[in-house]
């Protein structure tokens, strides 16, 4: 009886022993520390008590690399690895805010801005968070381009107009012109055209008219006219370039003029031979 009231206590401690032996271990991280737990808790929140961390209202926490709740119940396991990411000072156009967002992108979104892809953003959005930083950032617009007879929504961030259309793979090609300019600032009525400008040179053929000249003949009979010689028209060749707006002439300049052929002189001959007539 002494020896059975001696191994009772030792099989109980044993018993003990490899119950605990069997509970899953939790390992906390939080930024250098490191905390273990053997417990069956599987509630998040749970877990940070029972290793005494207190959380921030702006805290995350990770669960084999995903973003979970305080509330989430975690998939069973025989060792768990919980992180929590600290909330840092991320300043946004001198607004700042906390945040544990993974990246410049996520602390946007957590700020209650949307991101577009024209926006400018200094760090940019995929840029690591891993200190507290200061973000620049110009949000962007929405703009209609009127362009080749067809209207074309764009968003830009950019400062002129001319850097908007590039942006928007819409460029100023050869002489084409915008309104407003593309020096100038994005128009606050979110209006842009684009006037598309060509030219075109042509060759143009022109008649040049003769002259008429009178001369005495004493070949001709007095008081009647002869044509000693016959006129021909001279020829000229003008050089010509021609604008066009939208597909539509606005302008044509004479820039240069040749004469290929001069034109030359009708010769009238009036009559100096006197005539007898008889009766």
């Amino acid at each position: 009886m002494r020896i059975l009231r001696w191994l009772a206590p030792l099989l109980l401690f044993f018993l003990f022993a490899c119950q605990a032996g069997t509970s899953p271990t939790v390992t906390i991280l939080d930024g250098k520390n490191s905390y273990t737990l053997i417990t069956n808790e599987r509630e998040a929140g749970k877990l940070i008590v029972q290793a005494g961390i207190v959380l921030g209202s702006a805290d995350r926490l990770f669960f084999n690399g995903y973003a979970v709740s305080v509330s989430q119940q975690l998939a069973p396991a025989k060792t768990t690895t919980l992180q929590i990411r600290r909330a840092m000072t991320i300043t946004i156009n001198g607004r700042a805010i906390q945040s544990a967002a993974l990246t410049v992108g996520e602390a946007m979104s957590e700020a209650g801005l949307q991101l577009y892809a024209a926006e400018q953003l200094d760090p940019p959005a995929d840029t690591p968070i891993t200190n507290a930083m200061t973000v620049t950032y110009t949000p962007s617009r929405e703009f209609i381009v009127s362009v080749d007879g067809r209207q074309v929504r764009i968003r830009s961030a950019a400062r002129t107009v001319g850097g908007a259309l590039a942006e928007a793979g819409i460029p100023l090609l050869g002489l084409d012109s915008s309104q407003p300019s593309e020096n100038e600032a994005l128009p606050q009525d979110g209006q842009i055209r684009i006037v598309r400008i060509s030219e075109s040179v042509v060759l143009a053929q022109k008649s040049i008219p003769f002259n008429s000249e009178f001369q005495s003949s004493a070949n001709v009979e007095l008081d009647r006219q002869e044509i000693l010689q016959p006129g021909q028209p001279g020829l000229a060749v003008s050089r010509v370039r021609i604008r066009y707006q939208d597909g539509v002439e606005v302008a044509r300049q004479t820039e240069s003029e040749t004469v290929v052929r001069p034109p030359k002189d009708r010769v009238v001959g009036y009559g100096t031979k006197p005539v007898v007539k008889t009766a």
